[in-house]
């Protein structure tokens, strides 16, 4: 589990290009406690589900006044997903809640 944390986490270093503003950003959110880390979130996503996932992408947003992260996840049958966290808690939202 930790390798696929690793990689998601090197991937989305690689995929974006503002990823240095981005990741500033979202660490001084988690260190003021207004989102919990992104890799607190991927271990709890991947302890929930039965098999591998791999993660595709990953998108901090603001959507109707609160942030949300945003999932691309692929299980080991090549389906991808696209699953919506409220980002302070954690908590799995659906896609109208967004």
């Amino acid at each position: 589990m930790k390798y696929y944390l690793q990689t998601a986490l090197l991937f989305i270093i690689i995929s974006s290009n503002v990823w240095a503003d981005d990741h500033e950003r979202a660490r001084e959110l988690v260190k003021r406690g207004e989102i919990i880390a992104l890799e607190q979130l991927l271990q709890q996503v991947i302890s929930q589900h039965e098999g591998k996932l791999r993660l595709l992408e990953a998108e901090l947003e603001r959507k109707s006044g609160r942030l949300v992260y945003e999932l691309e996840l692929v299980d080991e049958q090549g389906v991808v997903r696209e699953l919506y966290f409220d980002a302070k808690t954690g908590v799995p939202l659906d896609e109208e809640d967004d």
